[in-house]
């Protein structure tokens, strides 16, 4: 489904690329990321949240959007050119969210902690992490629900992975000696082996814009390698501490 921008409100200030916030023509309100995050971002984006929608992460509802040329031009805030014209990435704004602190961090149980921490070396993607002045965790609190919300996956599937780093750095980083257990390997192999599963199905769903793209100009994105880089879960090495 690919839903049609109606208004764009502002740039927002979380994150990196500063997503745009906008309304789309379902009534909702959205943060956006077009044209200036990139194919390779886009790609990531989609493809790293339905893996988490199909392992049941609590990830926001999120579709593929369209910004007419119309509405770029008429959009009055800088950089609207980064929204579009084009299709875009949207995950829909979480009315009382905030960014996640350490005192609401304590409040995320230990089983979902491991399957984030999980999911994160799964998909090779170290953006999610806590620094002594802050940090990036890209992770939200529902401040009504009293629930983790799990957002942005740009840097997913990055070449660059470094392993070492990973679980140095990683918000979850305490659940890392889950992983050499059985008890939390066997199950977790079990959803990773169902979701993919469904990998014609969420390759189906990719913008047929961004797949010509990719053909006509090519970028550092390989989908058929991704593919085989998730296979990672099947040997033993995946479930090591490096």
């Amino acid at each position: 489904m690919t839903l049609q921008l109606e208004e764009v409100y502002r740039r927002s200030e979380q994150g990196v690329l500063k997503p745009f916030l906008c309304r789309a023509d379902d009534g909702f309100t959205y943060f956006v990321k077009g044209k200036g995050a990139g194919i390779r971002g886009l790609l990531a984006e989609f493809i790293g949240g339905r893996l988490a929608q199909l392992l049941g992460l609590p990830v926001p509802p999120f579709c593929i959007v369209e910004a007419s040329s119309d509405l770029v031009a008429a959009c009055a805030l800088e950089h609207a050119g980064e929204l579009g014209p084009g299709i875009g990435f949207a995950s829909r704004q979480v009315e009382f969210a905030q960014e996640i602190s350490r005192s609401t961090l304590q409040r995320v149980s230990v089983e979902l902690r491991q399957q984030v921490l999980a999911f994160d070396w799964w998909i090779q993607n170290e953006d999610r992490h806590f620094g002594a002045e802050g940090g990036n965790p890209n992770l939200l609190w529902d401040v009504r629900a009293q629930a983790l919300v799990v957002i942005d996956h740009h840097s997913a599937f990055d070449k660059a992975f470094d392993s070492s780093a990973f679980f140095g750095s990683h918000i979850f980083c305490d659940q890392r000696n889950s992983f050499l257990e059985f008890e939390f390997q066997a199950p977790q192999i079990a959803r990773f082996a169902t979701v993919l599963e469904h990998w014609d199905e969420i390759v189906g769903g990719i913008p047929q814009e961004w797949l010509e793209y990719l053909a006509d100009f090519g970028a550092d994105f390989d989908i058929d390698g991704i593919r085989q880089m998730l296979e990672r879960y099947r040997q033993p090495e995946f479930w090591t501490i490096p």
